[in-house]
């Protein structure tokens, strides 16, 4: 016998029913599902902003000393906090598989065999 899906089974509960399959499946897309679905998907979201860290963290270490000049700062307390917040809005879990911290752990890990 097959396994079943959660998008199979309609439980009916006093005529109306409980859980209804989502309109919308992202995994179900075309080439963003098959991104999603490879092993290394996440990887491709996770290095673009690791380099974008890396770069602030250059900036703030190399740029000017006054805060609103120095893109370090304006960048991640004024540009990116806004993004996370209209992404988290739009996009939800998606914007939070792309976090770069969760790549060096897994890189460790493996390293040290854990």
């Amino acid at each position: 016998m097959a396994p079943i899906g959660l998008d199979e089974i309609a439980v009916i509960g006093e005529g109306r029913t409980l859980y209804r399959p989502p309109r919308h499946d992202l995994l179900r897309l075309p080439l963003l599902g098959r991104l999603l679905k490879r092993r290394n998907g996440r990887l491709l979201l996770q290095l673009p902003l690791l380099l974008a860290a890396l770069l602030l963290i250059y900036d703030g270490l190399t740029g000017p000393p006054l805060a609103p000049q120095n893109l370090a700062t304006v960048g991640v307390w004024v540009h990116y906090r806004g993004l996370v917040m209209v992404a988290l809005l739009l996009v939800g879990n998606l914007f939070c598989m792309g976090c770069p911290f969760t790549l060096s752990l897994i890189h460790i890990c493996q390293w040290a065999r854990i």
